[in-house]
């Protein structure tokens, strides 16, 4: 997803793990656009996770 509020309303690769409380509404920090101009903190530790998908 490009944007997040398609991922948060229409992803069921997202709705799905968060109906089942697999994850929470915490685990999307932001937009890849974010992290790369800089507004979005990146990974701080090798144990942090960044997925994208196309």
């Amino acid at each position: 997803m490009d944007r997040l509020e398609s991922a948060v309303y229409e992803a069921g690769d997202y709705l799905i793990p968060l109906a089942e409380g697999a994850i929470t509404s915490g685990h999307i920090v932001g937009e890849i656009c974010g992290l790369l101009c800089g507004s979005v903190k990146g990974r701080s530790s090798g144990l942090e996770n960044t997925l994208s998908k196309r």
